[in-house]
């Protein structure tokens, strides 16, 4: 099976470089989106390493649509490389395998049409995934952006607005922003995004929506049966914003057991890859390569027992 890993960068090239390094395997692809505002210098080294860059580049700004589009230039990218590839792994570049490669792929193998997507029906405040998700509209960065704020401040442009309107008729889905998807289904959200461009416009002025808009598109889908929690472990504090920073305490609680815990609302699964890593990721990545050439095998054979 052949798998694209399509990777998120905007910063970290130090650690980047490990993460290309231990998502090696004979039927892996890479593909990576450097984000416009950040020095391409600092990463087109790694074309000789394999990696395949997005012929675009997207501006990419924190809890805007440009991570959609981001995203939507890695899928398009992939999706036309002319090697079969039948799973897309979306990842950033702050990420790393907590598996051997050979078992991530067993893994994949193993569950050829199931789609790794946290999906959460919205609004759900409870999860993260208020009406305001869906509802408000925001001002989006560029030239225009103060004056947009300007217009909703005096309520000249309606900020909250009722979104079944807009919707065409879907019930809006959230979740995180990773995932792993079949060939059939990022076929399927592709020509989504290409005959419903007002839908795109739409969440295009919400915030967050790299946690709505493809969720929305695979919730309301075929593909929905086969949805399955994501397999990307974060760790969260109350009222951030951001992931936490891996560290050495966190880096050994997942290799612990390398599984989601029992009493998380997308339910329990098995973790394969980590986020997000500081650039000076040396200690934590050499800790999990140990660990994962120890345990790799034994794991893989217990996999294919199972």
């Amino acid at each position: 099976m052949k798998i694209a890993y399509l990777l998120l960068v905007h910063n970290a090239p130090d650690h980047l470089r490990r993460l290309v390094n231990g998502l090696r395997h004979p039927d892996a692809l890479l593909f990576m989106h450097i984000d416009k505002k950040s020095r391409m210098s600092d990463f087109e080294s790694l074309a000789a390493e394999g990696v395949r860059f997005t012929p675009n580049r997207i501006a990419v700004h924190w809890g805007d649509y440009s991570q959609v589009e981001a995203i939507l230039e890695l899928m398009r990218t992939a999706a036309a490389a002319p090697e079969p590839i039948e799973r897309f792994v979306l990842l950033s570049g702050v990420d790393y395998p907590v598996h051997s490669m050979a078992y991530v792929h067993d893994f994949f193998e193993r569950r050829p049409r199931a789609e790794f997507l946290n999906l959460v029906e919205m609004p759900n405040a409870k999860q993260g995934k208020p009406e305001s998700r869906i509802a408000q509209r925001v001002a989006r960065p560029g030239p225009f952006r103060y004056l947009e704020r300007a217009l909703l401040k005096a309520g000249l442009v309606k900020e909250w607005r009722d979104y079944h309107q807009h919707l065409e008729g879907l019930q809006p889905y959230g979740g995180a922003t990773w995932w792993a998807l079949t060939r059939p289904c990022v076929e399927h959200v592709l020509n989504f995004v290409d005959t419903h461009q007002e839908l795109s416009h739409y969440f295009s002025t919400t915030v967050c929506a790299d946690e709505t808009f493809i969720h929305t598109i695979v919730g309301n889908s075929p593909f929905l049966p086969q949805v399955a929690r994501n397999v990307t472990r974060n760790y969260w504090l109350p009222g951030k914003a951001s992931p936490e920073t891996f560290r050495m305490e966190l880096v050994k609680e997942v290799m612990h057991n390398r599984q989601f815990p029992p009493e998380n609302y997308n339910g329990p699964g098995e973790i394969l890859f980590a986020r997000k890593f500081p650039n000076d990721s040396t200690a934590l990545v050499d800790y999990i390569d140990a660990c994962r050439d120890r345990t790799g095998v034994l794991a893989l054979d217990e996999a294919k027992a199972a």
